[in-house]
């Protein structure tokens, strides 16, 4: 009868330890979801950011090239028309080689980022 007891005091003890070690890899788990979520979060804030000040400065600079070029070629549409065409052939670019260009590395980034 004593063993009896036994066994079954040691089954609740190793049921309570099979018990915790579920309840540790659950926050375990949730610990690694939040980390991967603010490790993506943070860096598409970051790039987002990085973005919007490149943008900022590349309008300032095609600003300033299309009155360079009208300085150059004596016309202020010239100069503009100049710089808008340079624009539209970089984006003429942009969408026929998107692919390897934009979406293959971003998905890459992001599945290396999550995986990680």
């Amino acid at each position: 009868m004593k063993s009896t007891e036994n066994i079954l005091e040691q089954a609740g003890e190793s049921l309570e330890y099979v018990k915790q070690y579920v309840s540790n890899q659950q926050k375990l788990l949730k610990l690694e979801i939040a980390e991967r979520s603010a490790r993506m979060m943070s860096g598409m804030v970051l790039g987002l950011s990085l973005a919007l000040i490149g943008l900022m400065s590349l309008g300032f600079v095609s600003v300033a090239l299309a009155f360079w070029l009208t300085q150059i070629t004596g016309s202020a549409i010239t100069g503009f028309l100049i710089v808008g065409g340079f624009y539209l052939v970089l984006a003429i670019v942009l969408y026929v080689f998107r692919k390897p260009i934009i979406v293959n590395p971003v998905l890459s980034r992001v599945i290396q980022n999550f995986f990680d």
